[in-house]
């Protein structure tokens, strides 16, 4: 806000104002995620804005699409991989970027972690 109680009027004077915007920025670290394949995944991204601006929210997957309002990421991963994601939250002047890895798996951890215990008994019992 610009206060002109006290100003000096300057006859055809020019001003010159700069606005000087702030990016957004995340709320957290992005950290890396996990879902099985046919499993639901959902991910809240959230980012602030000092200068109160309205945020959008992107990402680089095709696998699915970062809610652009709110940066909900919600689906159902059909395949296993992984892949590494880029997510970006706009002030529609600047920008801030953020990465992260989503695992898929075929299985779920825990039967995962079931197999790997049933074979290192199998490997430390030979012959039984």
């Amino acid at each position: 806000m610009l206060d002109i109680t006290n100003a000096i009027f300057i006859p055809n004077a020019t001003f010159h104002f700069v606005l000087v915007n702030t990016p957004p920025t995340f709320d957290f670290n992005l950290t890396n995620q996990n879902v099985t394949v046919n499993e639901e995944f959902i991910f809240d991204v959230n980012c602030s804005d000092a200068d109160n601006d309205t945020i959008t929210f992107f990402d680089n997957s095709t696998k699915f699409d970062i809610n652009s309002s709110t940066g909900l990421i919600r689906f159902i991963p059909n395949t296993s991989g992984i892949l590494p994601i880029e997510v970006t939250c706009s002030d529609g002047i600047a920008n801030t970027s953020a990465n992260f890895t989503l695992t898929i798996f075929s299985i779920s951890q825990a039967v995962q972690n079931q197999i790997d215990k049933l074979q290192e008994i199998v490997d430390n019992n030979p012959g039984t």
